[in-house]
């Protein structure tokens, strides 16, 4: 770790750094300081990286800092957006792969007006028609700078936006546009916020860049903004972040910006709320994106579990031809797989049963639960963790009651404290310790693929239909005997 900072070019460390060097440390001795340990690896690389910025700041030249700011800001979108984690296959390591390998291209319908403000009797043919005119997303894009994306639970906005923030960062989001292809990308997840205002100073912090380089992106038109879940706003926050958005798209008409969000946070007065905003809808996926989804997440699960790439490929073709076939054989499920998030879903449960699929929703969402949570296993980690002690059931329980403790309170993510204070309460009841609840929190950090560090000391579902799934468990009877009583 010395030697990393080392490399850095500098003997002074910031505050922050030191904050992330001592948490690193803390997550390398629970692996007993276990050589190749993938995390030590990555800081080692990200300070070497970062020598050209901070010889660039000891230089006090602006524009070698800018230009220095602006590389480290792309490389840090690229390692943070740039790739995704592949849960759910059962590997001691966790896994990543390049977002490009697994993205399957989705699709947009624009529209001028929300299905629900359109008079009933040609709701249907306005929901056949969007079908139909199904427009890539670079498509619209480059139609349109300000852009309202709107799209169902698990229909892929956020993956979207980590797609484009990546391509953006990488110079290769609007290939041909010489005007456009130098854009910096700058993503804000408005679960996070704790302000409804959006500043160049507000946009720093979210998108943990150095504000001089907001400031003249924005100054400059080189910046594009991507606004992830605004119907995830805090409480009351809402309209704010909405008036903020106008303001901003006012002082700068020629920066792009993204917004998501599913339809119960933008379909309802969209049009007043963000004028001068084009409207798009996200659209279910086809039958055929479906298979193509299907083909590329096999090949990429045998590939993390196989030194042989030409048997993964095989494997992969075996698994993938057979989820296909019953896919087609099970009309209930393909009305369900219309969207990243349940294709998604489809191939970890169909790995995880051993080559079989549930034929209903609420099946689905319980074997796909038991797949994630099934990463807590003892041999995840070392022989002293807490969290393999734990059964399926007290597993689903525990975190059962903390999403519908979530649910009840309307929030997406929720402090460390919090998830700490809620698992020393249940665990006496499941059978455990409550004195173990911090160290399991510490265990399971950004482990179990269902419940997620989404940023220093906060947690939150990886999904909100995890949490919400989780939360009707704590309303449903658990036995038929119950439902008798």
């Amino acid at each position: 770790m010395q030697d990393a900072l080392a490399s850095r070019g500098s003997d002074k460390v910031p505050p922050e750094l030191e904050r992330e060097v001592q948490q690193l440390l803390r997550k390398w001795a629970r692996q007993s300081f276990a050589d190749g340990f993938q995390e030590v690896e990555d800081f080692e690389i990200r300070c070497a990286r970062e020598r050209d910025l901070v010889v660039a700041q000891a230089s006090g030249n602006r524009e070698e800092i800018l230009k220095a700011l602006a590389a480290d800001h792309r490389r840090r979108v690229i390692d943070r957006y740039g790739r995704i984690e592949l849960h759910g296959i059962q590997t001691s390591e966790r896994v990543y792969l390049e977002l490009e390998k697994v993205f399957v291209p989705l699709y947009l319908a624009e529209s001028t007006s929300p299905i629900h403000n359109i008079p009933k009797m040609t709701q249907e043919l306005e929901t056949i028609l969007r079908r139909v005119a199904r427009l890539p997303v670079l498509n619209i894009l480059r139609s349109h700078r300000h852009l309202l994306i709107v799209g169902a639970p698990g229909s892929g906005k956020t993956t979207l936006v980590a797609y484009l923030a990546s391509r953006a960062a990488e110079g290769r989001l609007f290939e041909g546009d010489d005007a456009r292809q130098d854009l910096l990308p700058f993503v804000l997840t408005v679960r996070s916020f704790t302000t409804g205002k959006i500043t160049a100073a507000n946009i720093a912090r979210l998108a943990d860049c150095d504000e001089r380089l907001i400031q003249h992106a924005l100054k400059t038109d080189r910046a594009i903004l991507f606004v992830d879940g605004i119907d995830e706003a805090p409480r009351n926050m809402a309209p704010q972040i909405l008036q903020s958005l106008v303001h901003f798209r006012t002082a700068y008409p020629k920066t792009s910006v993204v917004v998501t969000s599913r339809p119960s946070g933008a379909e309802r007065d969209h049009a007043q709320a963000l004028p001068g905003f084009a409207w798009a809808e996200l659209l279910t996926m086809t039958r055929d994106e479906v298979d193509g989804f299907i083909d590329k997440w096999c090949l990429a699960a045998e590939l993390s579990v196989s030194s042989n790439a030409q048997m993964a490929e095989r494997n992969a073709q075996e698994a993938a031809s057979d989820l296909k076939q019953r896919l087609e054989r099970s009309r209930p499920i393909q009305r369900l797989v219309e969207t990243p998030l349940l294709a998604t879903i489809l191939c970890v449960v169909h790995r995880f049963l051993g080559h079989r699929i549930p034929e209903h929703r609420v099946t689905l969402y319980e074997k796909c639960t038991d797949a994630l949570l099934y990463e807590w296993d003892r041999s995840k980690f070392g022989h002293t963790a807490l969290v393999g002690e734990l059964d399926a059931l007290a597993r689903r329980q525990l975190l059962s009651g903390l999403a519908r403790k979530m649910h009840e309170s309307k929030e997406a993510e929720v402090a460390e404290a919090e998830v700490v204070a809620h698992f020393k309460k249940a665990l006496p009841d499941l059978g455990h310790k409550a004195s173990g609840a911090k160290q399991i929190v510490e265990e399971i950090c950004d482990r179990s693929g269902v419940l997620v560090e989404r940023r220093p000391g906060f947690f939150a579902f990886s999904h909100l239909v995890f949490q919400e799934y989780l939360t009707s468990l704590t309303f449903a009877p658990r036995t038929y005997k119950a439902l008798v009583s």
